[in-house]
């Protein structure tokens, strides 16, 4: 897929929801996550995948909140060159227009986000 997404992923056996996203954003950027804040859990039918070989899944994804300060994140950023082979941060005002459709709409919430964990 050519477009700008979110780091994520999955969860492994026996792994917590924080444990993944520190290990997915570790693995697809280099960074390590000091402090991560839920925003969100997304279901339904606008998380149905489809495998390469046909398979069709409707995982639920949790988005977390890391802002840009130091005390959040530590690291220099590099793409791992499998998931992704480039990174960039953006402000909020000024977002590519080629963003992984439900990536696009996890930003429009936290643009929106009032500090209310929110559930769709």
């Amino acid at each position: 897929m050519d477009c700008w997404g979110l780091p994520g992923g999955s969860l492994e056996l026996g792994e917590t929801a924080l444990e993944a996203l520190k290990r997915e954003v570790k693995e697809e950027t280099g960074l390590d996550i000091l402090h991560a804040e839920p925003m969100a859990l997304y279901s339904g039918s606008a998380e149905r995948f489809r495998y390469p070989n046909g398979d069709v899944i409707q995982p639920f994804a949790i988005a977390f909140i890391t802002r840009a300060c130091a005390s959040e994140w530590r690291g220099v950023p590099k793409a791992d060159g499998q998931e992704g082979s480039e990174l960039r941060f953006w402000p909020l005002e000024l977002l590519p227009q080629d963003l992984c459709p439900n990536h696009a709409s996890t930003l429009a919430d936290y643009e929106n986000y009032q500090g209310k964990f929110l559930i769709s």
